[in-house]
């Protein structure tokens, strides 16, 4: 749950993570060795000793003034174990009252592992100690270590409290927890993070920058060396970033003495730019130097950042300028003037901003190809209705780029925006004779809200051209996660795709599920306890601990455990909306969208039209005859080993043609980084490869046959809607190697090859990572080894136990209040009705 739920809440970090991922020369930094400090939350004993770490900031350069927010900390260790000693200015002081989520307010928080790169990892957060509600450091432990069942358990002794300024933290961490010999010479990775919650919505954290997701990777973490005398402080916190695809600009902040000193960039020790400290609005002296954009990744490596003629590191948190590049080119906005018009006349195209495309990729021309509504090209829009366009962009040099975008051509004479009417909410409060003589005004700046809409995007042509093509009921009541116009949109640019990429004669129509063979396969159904082999005084522990969990949380849900295909208990529990909960309301599956995506794709896997081993280019062509060094295939598209970031891609047209501009740039099959990006490819072969959108998909193949009548699905790695009944029939048809009653949907050696599996055919011989199309194990749970589904951010939950025969399932919008604590006695208490 940490892995997802760190995921959701930090997509604003992950690019900027990335971008300073390789980059940066990795120093070691030297802790000397400290005798004589107690722990006791004061630092009278480490007077002016230790490494220390002066100057933080965000991934993105960013520093709060001194009198918001400064946090500094000191290293040091002695045979115990490493010694932290953090002290935080903070003026107003904000500490979450649920310990699992101690970071989602201020908070200190340390990761730790054997070495770079290990797996042997964990990260202990230690509240302040400071708020008056919780007068002593608290401390919250995640345990990542691959080895964890041969190690000890978890420890650190921790004190400290408020101060003059804000709090102090000093901590003992020990060797013990990774089986650690401490001597002079040792190295470890250590890494901080300290957080700032002022209320609200406003979130702050800074870093030993540069390194960051270092809950996800130890690669992102400090060498720290054991030393008998400390490395100089680090007093500056660098930072660069691209400016207009024309030139990088590094800022360089640092503590008060540096104001007035000369900061250069230097190539091979001839200056590149120069800058001076000066105060910034932060109160930090700050220094700033503009340089060209190097020609290549080489050229960046060569550059080092002097203070005063000292050397204080190379330059940070660049990526590869191709990379930066490709990435400007796939974001670019391409707008139609409008995209919703009249008249038969097909309207222009071109970026929003051709200047800075021009800086990307030199100068072009645009080359449009029209569709009509049949998929027949056309040069005039000779009809009212929805129109396609395939752009071609072509550079000057370099390959041709296509973009798909949406047009409507409406009646003549119509001008949709001036019949808008805008209806003010009552809780304005406004005089009703005010509304009516204000309205004239309201309704002309929304008409012009409007028409600016069809220069800026199409998201007005989808929505109408949607509207023109649906016949009633198409949309489901109170269906929030329904983008009714882009699925009819999905569902028309898959048809004209298939006829572009030449999909039609290779892939016809599919049909699954078959009929099974042999004797019906179990299905979820009602019986009794004994038919489930579990006993009614275990049925009403558990149901005890969902109400005691219901009372002592703020998230109502649905539970569901279903066993040798008979219902053990299935209850809605709580409230949502002040109405109490039932057992067809639909929950947010977050996350788990990509276990039932993934069952999409062993469908057609299990039919030979796809297999994990093919490389993308054979069902989407923009990605052939590109350059790379390791082709990107099925698994790495499920196994998040893809290269790829972030959540996007689902139900936006161009995902497959943005992305193949930046496929060069792809480090595929080079670390694991947990991502939606795969999923969305991988939506967009299970399109090319059937003939069906994926919402058709979703419901013909899976949905319908099954019987999930609550459950909403449009995408392929978050933002479906199911109830906890209808996710534990997917999951016993998982359970049942793709078999459910008399249907198959896929065969029990394609059901192995769904299943988690080392990746050392992806990442190397070296990598510790299982993962399996959509799944992951669960074996440190108590339901023990062999246990597979997949988390959500939602909290969500789905654990298919095939030694058990058992599917357990649970449908929520949110974890909530006392989650982290429930749901592992929920599980315990599952194991415990199994006789584990």
């Amino acid at each position: 749950m940490l892995l997802v739920s760190r995921i959701c809440r930090g997509l604003m970090l992950i690019v900027a993570a990335l971008a300073c991922s390789l980059l940066f020369a990795a120093p070691v930094f030297d802790i000397p060795r400290l005798d004589g400090i107690t722990i006791d939350g004061k630092s009278d004993d480490w007077g002016n000793r230790g490494f220390q770490v002066n100057m933080m900031q965000t991934l993105e350069g960013v520093v709060r003034p001194v009198k918001d927010f400064d946090p500094t900390f000191r290293l040091g260790w002695d045979a115990r174990g490493l010694l932290l000693l953090a002290r935080v200015s903070d003026d107003t002081i904000m500490e979450n009252a649920e310990l699992t989520e101690l970071w989602d307010g201020d908070t200190v928080e340390v990761f730790l592992a054997r070495e770079v790169g290990s797996a042997e990892r964990y990260q202990i957060d230690f509240g302040t100690g400071a708020d008056p509600k919780y007068p002593r450091v608290r401390l919250q432990y995640y345990d990542n270590r691959k080895s964890k069942e041969t190690l000890p358990k978890l420890t650190a002794e921790a004190a400290g409290g408020k101060t003059a300024d804000g709090y102090l933290i000093e901590a003992l961490i020990p060797w013990e927890n990774l089986k650690l010999t401490p001597k002079e010479g040792l190295t470890t990775a250590f890494q901080v993070w300290v957080y700032d919650k002022d209320g609200g919505e406003e979130w702050y954290r800074a870093v030993w920058y540069p390194k960051g997701l270092s809950w996800q990777d130890s690669n992102a973490m400090h060498k720290v060396r054991l030393a008998g005398k400390a490395s100089p402080p680090v007093q500056t916190a660098l930072s660069a970033h691209y400016d207009r695809y024309r030139r990088v600009k590094v800022t360089v902040y640092g503590i008060d003495n540096l104001a007035g000193k000369k900061l250069a960039v230097r190539a091979q020790g001839k200056p590149l730019g120069v800058g001076t400290f000066t105060p910034a609005d932060n109160g930090r002296p700050r220094a700033m130097v503009t340089l060209p954009i190097p020609k290549d990744m080489a050229a960046l490596e060569k550059l080092d950042v002097n203070v005063d003629n000292q050397y204080i590191g190379g330059l940070p948190a660049l990526e590869d300028p191709a990379s930066y590049r490709a990435k400007g080119l796939m974001w670019a906005s391409l707008a139609f003037y409008p995209s919703v018009f009249t008249g038969n006349s097909f309207p222009a195209c071109d970026f929003e901003n051709p200047e800075m495309m021009e800086d990307i990729i030199g100068p072009y021309t645009i080359h449009v190809t029209f569709y009509d509504r049949i998929y027949h090209v056309v040069t005039t829009a000779d009809a009212p209705g929805r129109y396609g366009a395939v752009i071609e962009i072509r550079p000057r040099k370099g390959r041709t780029v296509t973009r798909y975008r949406t047009l409507y051509r409406l009646p003549d004479d119509t001008e949709l925006y001036k019949a808008a009417v805008m209806t003010l909410p009552e809780q304005l409060k406004l005089d009703p004779r005010v509304k009516k003589e204000w309205a004239g005004e309201g309704n002309y700046l929304l008409a012009a809200s409007m028409e600016q809409s069809f220069y800026r995007e199409n998201g007005f042509a989808v929505y109408l051209a949607g509207l023109g093509e649906a016949t009633p009921g198409m949309v489901r009541d109170g269906d929030w996660a329904t983008p009714s116009g882009r699925v009819a949109d999905e569902r028309w640019w898959t048809g004209l795709k298939r006829k572009l990429y030449g999909m039609e004669q290779a892939y016809p129509a599919f049909t699954c599920p078959r009929p099974k063979e042999g004797t019906p396969a179990p299905v979820v159904h009602e019986g009794t306890l004994a038919e489930a082999g579990i006993t009614p005084e275990a049925v009403e522990k558990i149901d005890r601990l969902l109400q005691q969990w219901a009372a002592d949380s703020d998230e109502g849900f649905i539970a569901c455990i279903v066993r040798h295909g008979v219902i053990v208990l299935h209850k809605a529990y709580g409230t949502r909306d002040d109405q109490p909960m039932t057992v067809e309301m639909p929950s947010g599956m977050a996350s788990l969208t990509k276990f039932m995506s993934a069952t999409l794709m062993m469908e057609l896997v299990d039919q030979g039209r796809v297999r994990l081993t093919d490389p993308v280019d054979k069902f989407l062509p923009p990605f052939r005859g590109i350059a790379v060094k390791t082709p990107l295939t099925i698994r790495h598209l499920y196994t998040h080993t893809n290269g790829g970031w972030e959540h996007w891609g689902d139900l936006d047209p161009n995902a497959e043609c943005g992305l193949a501009d930046y496929y060069p740039c792809m480090e595929v099959g080079v670390r694991q980084l947990y991502n939606g990006m795969g999923y969305a490819l991988g939506g967009r072969i299970i399109e090319m490869t059937s003939g069906e959108s994926l919402t058709d998909f979703y419901l013909n193949h899976l949905l319908k046959p099954l019987g999930c009548e609550n459950t909403i699905a449009h995408t392929t790695y978050s933002g479906a809607l199911s109830t906890a009944l209808d996710m534990a029939k997917i999951g016993q048809m998982v359970l049942n190697k793709g078999a459910y009653g008399n249907m198959r949907f896929f065969s029990e050696q394609t059901y192995q090859q769904m299943l988690p599996r080392p990746l050392t055919d992806l990442l190397g011989p070296n990598t510790d990572v299982v993962w399996g199309m959509g799944t992951v194990y669960y074996d440190t749970e108590p339901l023990g080894k062999g246990v597979f589904g997949h988390g959500a951010a939602s909290g969500a939950t789905l654990r298919i136990d095939p030694a058990d025969d058992l599917v357990v399932t649970m449908t929520r919008n949110a974890g909530g209040k006392n989650f982290e604590k429930y749901h592992a006695l929920f599980i315990q208490a599952v194991a415990e009705a199994v006789g584990k």
